[in-house]
């Protein structure tokens, strides 16, 4: 009776040790469990503070849901997801900023790009002309535009504006 005992609780024991070795999932994988507001909050100041920015955005995302007027919130989530990579997430956020703040360089690059990707160039185009920018800026965008003319098949428009950066 004893030695079966052992065995079952030495099966547990692996079990569970097995359970615990498994691959880390990402917080976007897992998703935040969230209870409250204030606690998304606190949980997002805390993973902030352990530079854990996925699961801030996350957290952050969360309260904005209940907060869609908080344009401040709305940057730092948009800086967040812009922080690990994530466009897919940034792009709305991009959106609506841009449409409070049509000055709004860092939302119309990550529009302009979002465009790009899904072939709309006419789109695209309309987000890196409404850049006006700095030095880098100018960079970047005179280069991301001759990208989009070129793909649009007018050669001499992209060579023209390499040419024009200054």
């Amino acid at each position: 009776m004893r030695l079966r005992l052992r065995a079952a609780l030495a099966a547990a024991v692996s079990a569970f040790a097995l359970v615990a070795a498994a691959a880390p999932v990402s917080a976007q994988q897992r998703g935040p469990i969230i209870t409250s507001t204030s606690g998304a909050f606190l949980a997002a100041q805390a993973a902030a503070t352990r530079a854990d920015i996925e699961s801030a955005a996350l957290y952050y995302s969360y309260v904005l849901q209940r907060d869609p007027g908080n344009t401040q919130l709305a940057n730092l989530v948009f800086s967040m997801w812009l922080d690990v990579g994530n466009l897919a997430a940034a792009a709305p956020l991009a959106a609506g900023l841009v449409s409070i703040d049509p000055g709004f360089e860092r939302g119309r690059l990550v529009l302009a790009t979002q465009s790009l990707r899904t072939g709309q160039f006419t789109a695209a185009l309309g987000h890196l002309n409404a850049i006006s920018g700095d030095a880098v800026s100018i960079l970047t965008v005179g280069v991301l535009k001759a990208w989009v003319e070129q793909a649009m098949g007018r050669t001499d428009d992209a060579l023209a504006t390499i040419e024009a950066i200054e």
